[in-house]
């Protein structure tokens, strides 16, 4: 059996170090606009470009996060909880995209 300290810790470990990355650069960018006068008081292109940097991480979290539980159904030992763990995944996957694709049909649609 395996305690919640253990499966937590392997978990982290098979986040894929992309995912960090992403969550990095959100934070800071996230911070740059918040602190934007502060930061860049004579730079009138730091808020675009950090707007556009957190758009992109959003983007990118998603796919990197099913990537990352795709990692975790397949560390799973027992077949048919592993194939329900890729299941799961799956059916979140194709949630994700009905819900980007419907999100893009209003945009256009009322853009």
């Amino acid at each position: 059996m395996i305690h919640l300290p253990e499966a937590a810790g392997r978990a982290l470990r098979l986040a894929p170090v992309a995912l960090w990355w992403v969550l990095v650069v959100l934070v800071l960018a996230i911070g740059s606009i918040l602190w934007q006068q502060e930061l860049w008081p004579y730079t009138p292109a730091a808020l675009p470009l950090s707007r556009f940097v957190v758009q992109l991480c959003l983007l990118l979290l998603p796919l990197l996060g099913f990537w990352w539980l795709w990692r975790l159904a397949a560390g799973i030992s027992h077949r048919g909880w592993r194939w329900l763990g890729y299941a799961v995944v799956l059916a979140f996957t194709g949630l994700a995209v009905l819900l980007v694709v419907l999100g893009c049909a209003v945009w256009v649609w009322w853009g």
